[in-house]
Parts: structure tokens; C-alpha cells; sequence
């Protein structure tokens, strides 16, 4: 290998350490290794957890009727299917669409080189991806006794040739993407639609799985059949998992040529689709007379226009508000069911209208929780945040308008959740008590976030999707606001005797306006300096 080769590939590992342990602008310090092992197995643990209860669902089942081979390639294709849905996102730009391609091209380094250090990172996600699914399935299958060191040892080493079939297909979806972005216009809507329907049928699969399982189980011989001539990789993979060396071997082989074939054919095209734009379009103006802004309108509409620009923006950082809207509308459909099941398990709920309200806006703050808007807000900015230090703004203006959005982009669809739920459960005049809380609860992320990105900016990310994702502002208030929510309903059952519900939710509001307003003051003094001299 030349120095060439190893000095990017370096570069590319270092960057993908790097993102997962920066440095604290403030300190100079890193996420300690520990640190960063922890969170990546409190992520895996945290998937994980679903498919070890899918595997021990089917396992036995499958055993004893001597299918033990379909059983490893039923959980090959889920962990296929989960790694490409969970990378295919960031391979387009990863691959295509980095910030330093053009400056890496203009060296004397080889597209291929380039493209294979891109896929590096973009593997290390398929093999992150693939884990949580093929681990816990081989962790059932031992606890049941089935295991032989053949078995073990072949689906150790899967963990590593799965990701390259994956990684070749996310690839192949990030070559097409990449041909087709240059000549649609609006790529961002549509990215965002084609997306959002793609999310919308993982989640629908999802929640059909254990039904799916159970099916899987009760006709496996003519499933069997169909994985057998339908899908011949996974089939050979199950059979080389169950303990069939030649089985194995031939599956491996297919995988390795099958990531070759896609990595020459996509080297092939590297300097075509990296440097492809979109054709020039002549547009005259036909409009009126131009009316000017306010300061404060056109700092807002730049935050607005930056957020719907970008379609990797919007997925990675809005999706609760999608799933605020799409709750609130099934809540409403299917809420008498809902009820109805949940009635036996916890009856004194719903039979108390203050108990519903509490309970709604518990949810609601979850789900609110998983929106980081402001939490990417000031990452986005990059190297060009010199362009609004520059202008004649007071940096409070700016950072206000980041607020703005996010509190309007998850506002809404929090009261739409809220009041939705809140009325398919029976509540009654008592539900306005909680909307004081859901607003109160999305102004305190927006500000936090805002905070936590302010602290601690990735500036110099290569792809947005590495501003957004390898963030721990992102981290710390998706984990922090379910485990808040979390405590307080605990807490709530330990005061419950002394207190009402109502009052309860007066008193967390009251809670929550107080850390809104030290925020606040923090953020419009301290932290309007700090925004003021990032670089």
C-alpha cells in the first residue's frame, strides 16, 4: 500500500474517532475511550434489546423442526435490512457529497482511493447497524443450548462480512441518488418525502414483526422454501451459520465479490457524480416592487431557508415533529382501542381526568424530546459562520431566530399531539392545564440545545450529516428529556398521596419556567460572547 493510500485512510479513521470523541472547544479535552465504548454500547444495547425478544420468539420454534439454518438467515435479512435503512441516509453524502472531494480530487490520489477511504466510515455504520441484530440472535441460540464452536465462530466473523452486502446495496442506493439530485429541482422535498415514506413503511414493518415471527414459525417449510429461491446469499449464510463450513465459505465469497463488483463500478463514475451540478437555468425577475425586511424577519427567513434546504437537516433533527403529527392523528382514530387495551393495566388512569392529562403530557414530552433542531443549529453554520458575526446583527438577534424555529417547527405539532390525545382519552376542561407544560417543555430544549451546541460547535464537519449525528448535544437531550420524564413520573407516585395531579403539573411548570428563564440569562450574556468568537 502506498503512503498515499495510507495516509487517507488514516485521515478517514481518524475523522470517524474523531467525531465520536472531539474536543471540548473550552477545555481541550476528549471523550475518554471508556466514554465512547460506553455510548456505543448503551446505542447497541438499546436496539438490541427488540431483536433479542424477536429471537426468542422464533428460536426454538425453528430448532425443533430442524430449520436452524433458516432461523440465522431469517435474522441475516432483518440485520440487511435494518443496516441499510440506518446508513443508506448518510452514504449519498458521505460518498458524494463531502465538503473536501473536490480538494482531494485536485491531488494526485485516485478516485478509487478516495472512494474506498469514504467507505470506510460508511462501513463502520453498516457494522454498527448489523450488531444489534445479529448478536443478540447468536446470544438466544447459545443460552438455548444449541450452539457448536463452528456456529460461534462463523457468526463472529458475519459480524464483519454482513456489513459488506449492506454497504453494497446502501451504496448502490447513494450512486442512484447521486444521478438523479442534479437534475430535480426541489432535492431536498423530495429527499425529505421519499424519505419519510421509506421511515414510515421500516415502522409499519416493525410493528408487523412479532406477528410476522409468530407466522414464520407456524408455515416455516414454505417460508423456508421461498428464502432458499429468492434470496440465495442469506440462504447460504443461514446454512453456513448452522454449522455448514463449504456453505459458509461460498456465502463469503459472494459477499466480498459483491462489495468489489459495486466498489469498481462506483470508481468508475467517482469524478462524474462528485463534480455533477445541476444545469444553469436562466430566471428573470417578474415580481414587483422589492419590500424590505426587518432585521429580526430576515434572520428568521435565513434560518427558515436553511432548514428546508437541507434535507439531511430536516430528517435528522425534526423527525418528532413528524411523529407529534402522525401520533396525534392515529391517536385520535384509534384511541377508543388504545384505551381499551390499556384500561386493565392501569384503570385508574383513565378514570381520572387528571391522570390523563398528566399521562399526555408525559408522552408528548418524550416525543418532543427527539427533536435537536437548536441542538445542530449552530454546527450548520461551519466555516461560514463568519458571515453572520460579520454582519451588523447583536449575536442575541441570531441566536434568537434559531429559537424561533425550533420552537415553531415542534410547537405545534406538540399541541396537535397533546390536545389529540388528551381528548381521544376522555379528558375533560382539565387538558388546558397541560398545554402551559408542552410549551414550557419545547421553549427548554430549544434553549438547551442551543446551549449544549453553543459549548461545544463541530465547525469544521466534512458532511452535515456528521455535524448532526456525531453531536452529544443530541445525545444528551434525546436520553436526558426521556429520563427526566422518566424521574418525574416516578416521583409523582411518591407524592401522589399528598399531592393532585393538577397541582403536580402546576408545580413541574413552574419548575421548568424557572430553568427557562436562568437559560435564557445565560444564553442572551454568556452565551451571545461565546457565539460572538467562534471560529
Amino acid at each position: 500500500m502506498s503512503a498515499a493510500a495510507k495516509a487517507l485512510i488514516k485521515k478517514q479513521l481518524l475523522q470517524t474517532l474523531n467525531s465520536f470523541s472531539r474536543k471540548n472547544r473550552k477545555t481541550g479535552k476528549k471523550l475518554s475511550i471508556a466514554g465512547v465504548i460506553g455510548i456505543y454500547l448503551l446505542i447497541i444495547v438499546s436496539f438490541g434489546s427488540m431483536f433479542f425478544t424477536y429471537s426468542m420468539i422464533v428460536c426454538e420454534g425453528l430448532h425443533n423442526a430442524g430449520l436452524d439454518w433458516m432461523y440465522f438467515a431469517l435474522f441475516g435479512i432483518f440485520g440487511g435490512l435494518f443496516s441499510v435503512v440506518g446508513s443508506a441516509f448518510m452514504t449519498y453524502s458521505a460518498l458524494y457529497n463531502a465538503k473536501d472531494n473536490e480538494l482531494l480530487l485536485s491531488m494526485p490520489l485516485s478516485p478509487s482511493l478516495i472512494l474506498f477511504s469514504r467507505m470506510i466510515g460508511c462501513y463502520f455504520m453498516a457494522f454498527t447497524f448489523c450488531m444489534p441484530v445479529l448478536l443478540p440472535s447468536l446470544i438466544v441460540y447459545i443460552a438455548h443450548g444449541y450452539a457448536t464452536a463452528p456456529v460461534i465462530i462463523f457468526s463472529l466473523l458475519n459480524l464483519f462480512f454482513l456489513p459488506l452486502i449492506s454497504l453494497a446495496i446502501s451504496c448502490v442506493l447513494g450512486w442512484l441518488i447521486a444521478l438523479i439530485a442534479p437534475r430535480v429541482k426541489n432535492k431536498s422535498i423530495v429527499t425529505l418525502v421519499v424519505s419519510l415514506a421509506f421511515i414510515a413503511g421500516y415502522y409499519a414493518f416493525v410493528i408487523r414483526l412479532p406477528h410476522m415471527l409468530e407466522d414464520f414459525v407456524v408455515n416455516a417449510e414454505g417460508f423456508s422454501k421461498k428464502i432458499k429461491y429468492l434470496a440465495i446469499p442469506f440462504y447460504l449464510m443461514g446454512k453456513g451459520l448452522a454449522g455448514d463450513t463449504p456453505s459458509f465459505l461460498l456465502y463469503s465469497l459472494i459477499a466480498v465479490l459483491l462489495f468489489g463488483i459495486v466498489y469498481y463500478v462506483l470508481s468508475r463514475s467517482f469524478i462524474k457524480l462528485t463534480t455533477s451540478s445541476a444545469p444553469s437555468v436562466k430566471v428573470e425577475y417578474s415580481g414587483g416592487q422589492v419590500k424590505s425586511e426587518s432585521l429580526k424577519s430576515s434572520l428568521l427567513k435565513r434560518e427558515f431557508m436553511k432548514f428546508k434546504s437541507s434535507a439531511t437537516y430536516m430528517l435528522n433533527t425534526a423527525m418528532g415533529s413528524f411523529f407529534m403529527l402522525v401520533g396525534g392523528v392515529a391517536i385520535l382514530i384509534k384511541g377508543s382501542d388504545i384505551k381499551e387495551y390499556f384500561i386493565n393495566i392501569a384503570e385508574d388512569i383513565f378514570s381520572d381526568s387528571s391522570l390523563i392529562v398528566l399521562m399526555s403530557v408525559g408522552i408528548t414530552w418524550i416525543i418532543v424530546s427527539y427533536n435537536f433542531i437548536t441542538a445542530a443549529s449552530v454546527s450548520l453554520e461551519g466555516k461560514s459562520i463568519w458571515i453572520i458575526q460579520s454582519l451588523p446583527v447583536k449575536p442575541s438577534d441570531a441566536l434568537n431566530a434559531k429559537l424561533i424555529l425550533h420552537i415553531v417547527i415542534t410547537g405545534i405539532p406538540a399541541l396537535i399531539l397533546y390536545v389529540c390525545s388528551a381528548i381521544a382519552f376522555s379528558a375533560d376542561i382539565r387538558l388546558l392545564l397541560g398545554i402551559p407544560a408542552v410549551i414550557l417543555w419545547v421553549i427548554f430544549n430549544a434553549v438547551l440545545g442551543l446551549i449544549l451546541n453553543l459549548k461545544n460547535p463541530n465547525l469544521d464537519y466534512i458532511d452535515e450529516t456528521a455535524a448532526i449525528k456525531n453531536n452529544w448535544s443530541v445525545l444528551i437531550l434525546m436520553f436526558g428529556g426521556t429520563a427526566v420524564v422518566v424521574g418525574l413520573g416516578l416521583l409523582y407516585v411518591l407524592v401522589s398521596k399528598f399531592l393532585s395531579a393538577e397541582l403536580y403539573i402546576i408545580a413541574v411548570s413552574v419548575l421548568v419556567l424557572a430553568a427557562v428563564l436562568t437559560l435564557f440569562k445565560w444564553l442572551y450574556t454568556r452565551g451571545a460572547v461565546i457565539f460572538s468568537y467562534l471560529n
